[in-house]
């Protein structure tokens, strides 16, 4: 089965243009070596060999016979039933295991990144914290502004209201000062024309003595 469906690859190879051969490239099968003949026969020189796993170019196609260039640069002739399209399963296992080896390192990554991630997320729990503390700390100080602001203005409407009321008296002191200024005055007018009256009083008592002490004296009548 699988030599009737290399043959048929082979021949539809065969079909196609030479460009289209060039590019075409096939596998050496499992688990073997195969010699690279200089011509198309089992006698011929063997110029090279082709290992297994080997992705060789297909040159030129007969029966039975493939021109190949192997992956050293190396061209000759091999048989056409140690060829294969299929990928061989060593380097199957080889790539697969590549890709398993990358896969674990790409894990160990995601691994180191989700251990920085969760460290991180830790700080920035922390620093959540620290915040919410650092928010209820402001509130707090917020609620004692409050109530200093509030015993503030209480304060500030009773200095205001002193401060009126010491106006008032300030105003009443002002006009009683006035009125004792003016009292002070008017005794002290009361004291000059008191004074002045006296004086007047006393000028007309001692002429009116003098008056008397000029007249006649009549018999009879002393002074």
């Amino acid at each position: 089965m699988r030599k009737s469906s290399l043959g048929l690859l082979l021949a539809l190879l065969m079909l196609l243009p030479s460009q289209a051969v060039l590019a075409r490239g096939l596998y050496i099968r499992d688990w073997i070596s195969v010699p690279v003949r200089l011509a198309p026969a089992d006698g011929a020189r063997e110029l090279a060999t082709a290992n297994s796993n080997d992705l060789v170019e297909i040159l030129q196609i007969k029966p039975q016979w493939a021109l190949i260039r192997t992956p050293a640069g190396k061209v000759g002739w091999v048989r056409d039933r140690y060829l294969t399209d299929k990928m061989p399963k060593a380097l199957l296992i080889e790539q697969l295991g590549l890709k398993v080896t990358q896969q674990t390192d790409a894990i160990n990554r995601l691994n180191e990144e989700n251990k920085q991630l969760q460290k991180e997320n830790r700080e920035q729990k922390y620093q959540i914290s620290m915040l919410s503390r650092g928010v209820d700390s402001a509130r707090k100080e917020v609620e004692n502004i409050k109530t200093a602001s509030s015993t503030y203005l209480d304060l500030k409407a009773a200095y205001d209201k002193l401060k009126a009321d010491g106006a008032g008296r300030d105003e009443k002191l002002v006009r009683l000062e006035d009125e004792n200024r003016r009292l002070k005055t008017s005794q002290r007018v009361q004291f000059v024309l008191l004074g002045g009256l006296l004086v007047i009083f006393g000028f007309v008592v001692g002429v009116l003595l003098q008056s008397l002490r000029l007249r006649p004296k009549k018999p009879g009548f002393r002074l």
